[in-house]
């Protein structure tokens, strides 16, 4: 169908060309039926069975929470490859049993069966989790389901315990070398007591205190000892040097050998308390000392003097000793003690867990079964019969855009909207197929006796429409060229048959042949087919059977058709048989393979050409129709037209829209 441009794709076109290939867009739809009945046919039925967990919630300060993250990774666990190895593995080993006693157990899915077919989701914003599997079978599908939310169940459950029990075991394990430890630290305490007794504060106290009380009196020795020394020194006249602090030492470190060598010893220390400077640094003295002279009384003093600071200065060294001593020892106690304390708080945090164990029960799952899979009652796979209307559908759509992308593609000429619409000359209509009868004469072969046929009345339109006056001219025309796009198109017949129809007009009508190359209006006419004109002359034309209508057959082959009829001969002949007939019709070949065609183009008031229907290509036509374009006026004709199947599209039978709209004369056509 040919369209000269996108925006006439209108919905009374579009309809026009989907009724045009209905029988193509049937075929689409019959393909789309078939392969849905098959898909129907061969894909399995799928059954679907779903198993409803609830998350459970946790305890947190007296109220109960469900963590968000918790529901998720419950799902992700359920979809796991280790869980959905350990699901095949345990379909492996206890496979589901058969629906019916006696009949074969249904196929084990394997791994990639589990992962094409489980499925774990969240049920909207609650906390349900839904384990669905879709299976062939429906008691399998079920089946898969409830192992799938039970094996996870069982072995977090199984896991669960297996790490309460290990915590268990090891502390446990524990125990045992905590209390070895903490028995050890005691012992050791236990001995270093025993050894060298509890460390008391008091008694530490008190070492420091006889430690600080003895330098004290050291100092107030020394003191008095120097201000003896500084008195002794003195003469009547009082310039001696005092004694110095270093003499003073030595002095007393001398002191007890010289008092054990004169017999002197020293009674007792009188504490600081009862002791002065002013006072008599010893209490008691050997006999014979208070006689002595005043000289020797000074020294004797400085020497109990000397021997007290001696003894004082011996026992801070054996109390130093003692004190540090016994901090070493405290020291050490401190750190068994430290250690003890130690063992005993780790010893009692493991009995404090223990009992926390063996207290607390058993951590549950992470969810329960509400709702177990059962076996599903209608499967979860389409119907195949609701494959059948989108498939019609979707098929036909195909089939329809397949059809309109046909019939744009198409370029062949079936109706005079076609012609006019590709080649812009007016078309003056459609003749049918001629179905010669075997024993009727040629005439009426060609045209049938029955003014009523439909053939006749398709030439009848054409002589009616090539013959109407313009209103340009004024006048019909008279010469007439009839011409095909293409050898086979019908153009002999189409000329013979509007020749023998103005001849039964009572038009004096000649009929010439100038189609040199394949000649056929002799034979046509039951003239010969041999029947050649040696000239074109008035000489050569011949009557035929019918009444009206001369002839003059194609010349022969010999010479250029060009230079034949491009000679004034023929010019004066054709203005000749003008004025002598009524009405010429000139028969001639295609004009893209003879070049006279377009010559004779040039002579004639109207060309008529010739395009079969459903076979000329539009570009052939236009080739044919620019070798035309000298002729006083051009239209076409589709000739040998199948009518049944035009019929079915639906196009008018008489001239396109461009005859129609054609200027006419008010003169009569057959004046």
């Amino acid at each position: 169908m040919i369209h000269r441009s996108d925006g006439e794709m209108h919905f009374q076109l579009v309809a026009t060309m989907l009724r045009r290939r209905r029988l193509l867009i049937a075929g689409f739809m019959a393909t789309g039926l078939a392969l849905a009945v098959a898909a129907g046919a061969f894909l399995p039925v799928r059954w679907t069975a779903k198993t409803q967990l609830l998350q459970e919630t946790e305890l947190r300060d007296g109220v109960e929470v469900a963590d968000p993250a918790a529901l998720d990774t419950l799902v992700e666990l359920l979809l796991s490859p280790g869980q959905l190895r350990l699901l095949a593995a345990s379909l492996a080993e206890d496979p589901i049993p058969p629906a019916l006693e006696g009949t074969a157990p249904p196929a084990l899915p394997d791994y990639r069966d589990l992962v094409r077919g489980l499925n774990v989701f969240k049920e909207r914003r609650s906390r349900l989790v839904g384990v669905t599997y879709v299976a062939t079978d429906p008691h399998l599908a079920a089946g898969v389901a409830n192992r799938a939310a039970e094996l996870f169940l069982t072995r977090t459950a199984e896991r669960q315990r297996a790490e309460r029990s290990a915590a268990l075991a090891a502390v446990q394990a524990r125990l045992a070398t905590a209390r070895q430890e903490l028995d050890a630290a005691e012992g050791a305490l236990r001995a270093h007591r025993v050894e060298f007794g509890a460390a008391e504060g008091a008694a530490t106290d008190a070492a420091a205190a006889a430690i600080a009380e003895l330098n004290r009196q050291a100092g107030l020795t020394r003191a008095e000892l120097l201000a003896l020394d500084d008195r002794r020194a003195q003469g009547p006249d009082g310039g001696r040097a005092p004694v110095s602090p270093t003499r003073l030492a030595q002095d007393g470190a001398a002191a007890p050998a010289a008092l054990r060598e004169g017999g002197w010893r020293l009674a007792a220390v009188a504490p600081a308390s009862q002791a002065g400077p002013s006072d008599d640094a010893v209490r008691g003295l050997a006999p014979g000392a208070a006689d002595a002279p005043g000289a020797g009384a000074g020294a004797a003093q400085a020497e109990a003097l000397r021997l007290r600071l001696g003894d004082i200065d011996a026992r801070l060294r054996s109390l130093r000793a003692a004190a540090a001593a016994g901090e070493a020892q405290a020291v050490r106690e401190r750190e068994l003690v430290r250690a003890a304390e130690a063992a005993g708080e780790v010893y009692a945090g493991l009995l404090r867990r223990e009992a926390e164990l063996f207290g607390r029960p058993p951590a549950g799952p992470p969810a329960r079964v509400v709702a177990r899979a059962t076996v599903p009652e209608s499967p979860s796979s389409p119907a195949p019969a609701l494959f059948v209307f989108p498939a019609l559908l979707g098929f036909g759509l195909v089939g329809g855009m397949t059809a309109i992308a046909l019939e744009r593609a198409d370029q062949r000429l079936r109706s005079a909207r076609d012609v006019e619409e590709a080649l812009e000359v007016p078309c003056l209509g459609l003749v049918p197929i001629l179905r010669r009868a075997r024993r009727a004469a040629p005439a009426a072969a060609l045209l049938p006796e029955d003014p009523f046929a439909p053939y006749t009345e398709a030439i009848r339109a054409v002589a009616v429409e090539a013959l109407s006056p313009s209103s340009d001219a004024g006048r019909p025309p008279k010469v007439l060229l009839v011409t095909g796009a293409a050898t086979g198109v019908g153009a002999t017949t189409l000329a013979t048959s509007l020749a023998l129809y103005l001849a039964r007009l009572r038009r004096r009508t000649l009929l010439i042949d100038l189609d040199i190359r394949r000649p056929g209006v002799a034979a046509a006419l039951g003239l010969g087919a041999r029947t050649r004109a040696r000239t074109l002359t008035r000489e050569a034309i011949v009557a035929s059977a019918a009444p009206g209508l001369d002839v003059l057959p194609a010349p022969l082959p010999g010479g250029d058709p060009v230079e034949t009829l491009s000679r004034p001969e023929f010019r004066a002949l054709l203005s000749e048989l003008r004025e002598a007939y009524d009405c010429v019709v000139i028969d001639a070949a295609p004009p893209a393979g003879a070049t006279e065609t377009r010559l004779l183009a040039s002579l004639a008031d109207q060309a008529i050409l010739a395009v079969r229907w459903g076979a000329t290509q539009a570009p052939e036509a236009r080739a044919a129709l620019h070798g035309l374009r000298l002729a006083g006026g051009v239209s076409a004709v589709v000739a040998r037209a199948d009518m049944r199947a035009h019929a079915r599209r639906r196009e008018p039978l008489g001239p396109g829209p461009r005859a129609r709209a054609r200027p006419r004369s008010a003169a009569n056509l057959f004046a």
